[in-house]
């Protein structure tokens, strides 16, 4: 059983990644909402490749054993692919809706990866108590009262709801296959990841012929992607690796508030009907499902030593 120390760090490892993803979209909104999305995306994704593969070697020459990628079996191979695939999707799909609605809803909206990522664990296998369906369908309800009031909004169009719901999908995929792959160096794996995701973007965005952004633009992208955006990756891989795909998923339901909170301080965000009753949906939704992992978490503690 994890000693309480390392218990407490798998746990910083999720709540780091809640404030560092919560705090990403407010960011993105306010830096990155004149840049084309592919080439955001690109650059984002570049840069933090690039800040990872530099963590990555600093480690190795501090003696750490670093597992090679070319070690991948076929089926590795094609679960590594279609992260890549999926991450390079979610990212653009969220950016552009990101411009269709405000950094709240764009925030609250978050809380669909972890409903996602919930619905995926279980489709492999990982056990989901009562309370924690009555939260998933609580932050479901949430989204749908946020669609409804779409149509309300100025600041927030039905169709960018519905790209960033699609992101999040995307988004859960990503995430749960890099799970899957998570036995090996969690920093390696992301550093090729972002490196490629980023090549690949760039590159369609060159074939779509998007307008490459003065450097007053991609510096802001650079900084987000190289620092905010690669903080954010290492401390979601090590916190799935050491908590697995449900509690993760679970842990990241607290993401939307900490979004919501710095849209609504940093840019200004109007606090509709529409926006409280959906937030009060996912914080009950949010609520249950963490009651419900701590129930379970005690339940494996009893079991464990009665062993």
């Amino acid at each position: 059983m994890p000693s309480d120390s390392r218990r407490w760090r798998d746990l910083a490892y999720g709540l780091a990644t809640v404030i560092f993803f919560g705090l990403y979209t407010p960011l993105a909104k306010r830096w990155l909402a004149d840049m084309p999305p592919l080439m955001s995306t690109g650059f984002l994704y570049s840069s933090s490749g690039a800040t990872l593969a530099l963590l990555v070697a600093v480690r190795w020459l501090a003696g750490y054993r670093i597992e090679p990628l070319r070690r991948l079996k076929l089926g590795d191979a094609r679960i590594y692919g279609l992260g890549v695939a999926c991450g390079v999707s979610a990212s653009w799909l969220q950016l552009d809706g990101l411009g269709q609605v405000s950094g709240t809803v764009g925030s609250l909206l978050s809380n669909l990866e972890g409903v996602f990522m919930v619905g995926i664990a279980l489709f492999f296998g990982e056990s989901l108590r009562f309370s924690e369906a009555v939260g998933a369908a609580a932050i479901l309800g949430g989204a749908v009262v946020l669609s409804l009031g779409a149509s309300g909004g100025a600041t927030t169009h039905l169709g960018g709801v519905l790209l960033v719901a699609i992101a999040y999908l995307g988004w859960a995929s990503d995430n749960m296959t890099t799970q899957r792959l998570s036995e090996r160096d969690p920093m390696a794996l992301m550093a090729t990841k972002c490196l490629l995701a980023g090549a690949v973007s760039l590159a369609i965005a060159g074939l779509a012929h998007e307008p490459l952004p003065p450097m007053a633009q991609i510096g802001p992208a650079l900084l987000l992607g190289g620092i905010w955006w690669s903080a954010a990756t290492a401390c979601f891989v090590l916190g799935l690796r050491a908590l697995g795909g449900a509690k993760m998923g679970s842990l990241l339901f607290l993401t939307p508030f900490a979004g919501a909170i710095g849209s609504i301080v940093g840019l200004k965000d109007p606090v509709t009907m529409a926006v409280m009753a959906a937030a009060a949906l996912m914080g009950i939704g949010a609520f249950a499902l963490g009651h419900g992992h701590l129930k379970a978490e005690a339940g494996d503690r009893a079991v464990a030593s009665s062993i």
